[in-house]
Formats: C-alpha cells, sequence, structure tokens
C-alpha cells in the first residue's frame, strides 16, 4: 500500500522522482502481507511527530 501511495505522489506531481522506490524488491518467501492497523495511541505519537503542515 506504501508503494501505491508514492506512485500516486509521483502521479500527481507531488514529488518529483520515482527512483528510490522503484528499487525497492518485494520480500522473498512472502505470501501475503501483514495487516495492522495503528493503536490511537501511536496514531497521536505519529500525528505529533509530523510537521505541522501534515498535522491536519
Amino acid at each position: 500500500m506504501l508503494k501505491a501511495a508514492l506512485n500516486l505522489a509521483y502521479r500527481e506531481g507531488r514529488v518529483a522522482r520515482d527512483d528510490a522506490w522503484r528499487r525497492v524488491k518485494p520480500f522473498q518467501k512472502v505470501a501475503a502481507a501483514r495487516v495492522r492497523y495503528l493503536t490511537d495511541e501511536e496514531a497521536l505519537r505519529l500525528m505529533n511527530a509530523a510537521p505541522a503542515e501534515l498535522r491536519s
């Protein structure tokens, strides 16, 4: 999902280049992604750590 979000940001012109994540390869011997959601506390810590322009 992260790579899809980065590709969307590139297509919409929000980032200048996509070469950094194009080189990222999938993990070997992994059949499926592990789905995990942030707890309320983790989400709050992440938002507090983000730059002010990203918090809203």
